[in-house]
């Protein structure tokens, strides 16, 4: 029996045969190698304040975020976490063009970490799964609602593919 294509991705749209020829996909949509940015941080003494943003780790130009993985100690009452990026440059745009603003909380906005866990972030649509970067960013985590307690800890990394 044979079967008919109806319709395509996004990316196999791109590729399928024109009379124009045909583009070619990158190597973050396919063929890619997956890789992964390890991050570690202990909160210092005192304690880290609400509001505050923590670079954890670059994730290079050309990357298309898949998911961040978290784990963390006990941060406090009421404490929470935000996962967003920001341009490496520090010019307040995570894009080349400098149309989109850095963003706090584009893998996930206040999450719990008050008691500690774990957690797996920008593996959703609403949670910026796909993102594709142009180029180098921090993936930052930024103190929400309530200090986070001293010498606790937060680990974890970030998947991407790119090359």
């Amino acid at each position: 029996m044979a079967i008919s294509i109806e319709s395509r991705s996004s990316e196999l749209t791109g590729v399928a045969p024109t009379a124009q020829g045909n583009a070619k996909l990158q190597p973050n949509e396919q063929g890619g190698r997956i890789r992964m940015a390890r991050f570690s941080y202990t909160v210092p003494a005192g304690n880290e304040a609400d509001g505050n943003n923590i670079a954890l780790c670059i994730v290079p130009n050309g990357a298309r975020v898949l998911r961040v993985f978290v784990t963390f100690g006990a941060m406090g009452a009421g404490a929470q976490l935000d996962l967003g990026i920001m341009g490496r440059d520090l010019n307040g745009f995570y894009d080349a063009a400098g149309t989109l603003a850095d963003d706090d909380d584009l893998f996930g906005a206040g999450q719990d970490v008050s008691a500690a866990g774990e957690l797996t972030l920008a593996d959703t649509i609403a949670q910026g799964y796909g993102t594709e970067l142009d180029k180098d960013c921090f993936l930052v985590a930024t103190v929400e609602n309530a200090a986070w307690a001293a010498a606790s800890a937060l680990i974890g990394h970030v998947e991407y593919v790119v090359d």
